[in-house]
C-alpha cells in the first residue's frame, strides 16, 4: 500500500469515516468517486465528499441510524435517508437539499435502479417499534412496500405480510436492468424465481430451471430476457425459460456481474470469464487469449463502471485493466496489489476507489 498512499485524494475528510453502511462510494459514471457519508460524530448530518470538496451537506430532522446509512446512486439524484426521531423511525426522501417526503416507520429492504437518466427506488417500511434483540411478538408483521421515481413521486404503495423469521419470508426483490420488472433475488440455490411488474407488482411470470437443476445466479434484463447460471452452465432467459448459452468450448460458469450503465455482463467461470453485451454477444473470452498459458491459473475479474474489466491473475504481482475502448485488447497495468484488489469499491481504466484502514482512498493510474 505504500505505492498507493501518495496518490490519495480523499484521505483528509473533516470527520471520521468508516468502511461499511455509514459511508459509500456512489460510483456514478459522471462523478466516479463521489463519497456519501453520515457524520459519525453525532449522526445528525450527512454529505457528499469529492475531490473538489464537500457538497450537498445537509442536517437531518432526526438522528441517522448507525449502520444503515443514506442510500443513493448519484450526488444529484434521490436519496433514501433512514432516521430516528425520539422513539419513532422515519424514512425521508431527499433530493438536492430538499426533503420531498417523510414516511413513518423503519426501512426493511430496498433496491435502487437507474439507467443514467431515470431513477426508481423500491423499499419496504415497517411501521413499528424497534425491538432490538427482543424476540418477535407475532409470526408475521405488516409492512408497506413503496416504489417511487427520481422525484419521489409514489408509483406504488402496497401493504403485505412478512414473516418475522427471515428463513420463512419471500426472497428480496430486485429491479431488472430496464427498471420495469422486479424479480426474486437468488441468494441461494432455487428452482424458480418469480417476476412482477414494477408498475403494480402484478405477477408477470416465473423463471424455471430445467429438470432438477437449481439456479445459483440470475440477472434479469427485462420481463422476457436475462441470463442465469444453473448447474454451472450459462443460460439465456427467454420468456421465463432457460435456454443453454452456446460457446465454442466448455465453460464452467459460477457468477454473473451486470452493469446497467455500461450495458455489460461479466460471467465468471473457473480460471476463465466472458464479457457479453445485453444482446448476448460474446465480446471477450479470457481463455481465448494468446497470453493465457496452457495450464489454467486462477483469475479474479471485475467490471469497471465504464464496462472495462479489471483482472488479478495468479502469479502476477499487480492487477490489470482490459479497456472497453480497445475492445478488451489493451491491457493496462495498475498499481493495485492483491490485497488492494480486495479493497476496491469501483474503478475505471485510469483510477480506483478503495477502502483502506476504514477510510476512503482514491488511486490514479
Amino acid at each position: 500500500m505504500k505505492t498507493l498512499l501518495a496518490a490519495a485524494l480523499l484521505t483528509s475528510l473533516s470527520f471520521p469515516v468508516f468502511a461499511g453502511p455509514d459511508g459509500t462510494f456512489l460510483c456514478s459514471s459522471t462523478q466516479p468517486y463521489d463519497f456519501l457519508t453520515s457524520d459519525t460524530t453525532d449522526y445528525r448530518s450527512y454529505g457528499i465528499r469529492s475531490a473538489q470538496g464537500w457538497s450537498h451537506r445537509q442536517s437531518t430532522n432526526g438522528q441517522l441510524i448507525a449502520g444503515q446509512g443514506v442510500k443513493a446512486l448519484s450526488a444529484d439524484g434521490l436519496m433514501l435517508v433512514p432516521l430516528e426521531d425520539g422513539k419513532d423511525g422515519w424514512v425521508e426522501l431527499h433530493k438536492q437539499g430538499r426533503v420531498l417526503a417523510r414516511i413513518h416507520g423503519y426501512i426493511h429492504m430496498w433496491d435502487l435502479w437507474s439507467d443514467g437518466t431515470r431513477e426508481r427506488f423500491m423499499f419496504t417500511i415497517w411501521d413499528g417499534v424497534d425491538r432490538g434483540d427482543l424476540p418477535p411478538l407475532t409470526a408475521t408483521e405488516t409492512q408497506m412496500r413503496y416504489i417511487v421515481d427520481g422525484d419521489a413521486k409514489v408509483l406504488l404503495k402496497q401493504p403485505y405480510e412478512e414473516s418475522t423469521d427471515p428463513e420463512d419470508g419471500p426472497p428480496p426483490l430486485l429491479f431488472s436492468a430496464d427498471g420495469n420488472t422486479l424479480y426474486e433475488e437468488v441468494a441461494d440455490l432455487a428452482s424458480t424465481a418469480r417476476m412482477f411488474s414494477a408498475a403494480d407488482l402484478s405477477p408477470i411470470g416465473t423463471i424455471q430451471a430445467p429438470g432438477s437443476a437449481l439456479i445459483n445466479s440470475l440477472a434479469v434484463l427485462s420481463a422476457d430476457r436475462g441470463f442465469a447460471i444453473a448447474g454451472n452452465q450459462l443460460f439465456h432467459v427467454s420468456a421465463g425459460k432457460l435456454v443453454p448459452f452456446e460457446l465454442s468450448q466448455p465453460f464452467d460458469a459460477r457468477v454473473l456481474q451486470v452493469d446497467t450503465r455500461s450495458r455489460r455482463i461479466l460471467v465468471e467461470g473457473v480460471n476463465d470469464f466472458i464479457v457479453l453485451d445485453f444482446s448476448g454477444n460474446v465480446l471477450f473470452r479470457f481463455a481465448d487469449q494468446p497470453s493465457v498459458a496452457a495450464e489454467q491459473r486462477w483469475v479474479s475479474p471485475r467490471l469497471a463502471i465504464d464496462g472495462s474489466v479489471g483482472i488479478f491473475r495468479e502469479g502476477e504481482p499487480l492487477a490489470r485493466v482490459l479497456t472497453r475502448q480497445s475492445n478488451y485488447r489493451e491491457s493496462r497495468l495498475t498499481p493495485l496489489e492483491r490485497q488492494d484488489w480486495n479493497r476496491v469499491a469501483c474503478f475505471t481504466p485510469n483510477s480506483a476507489a478503495l477502502w483502506v484502514d476504514d477510510k476512503p482512498l482514491l488511486v490514479k493510474f
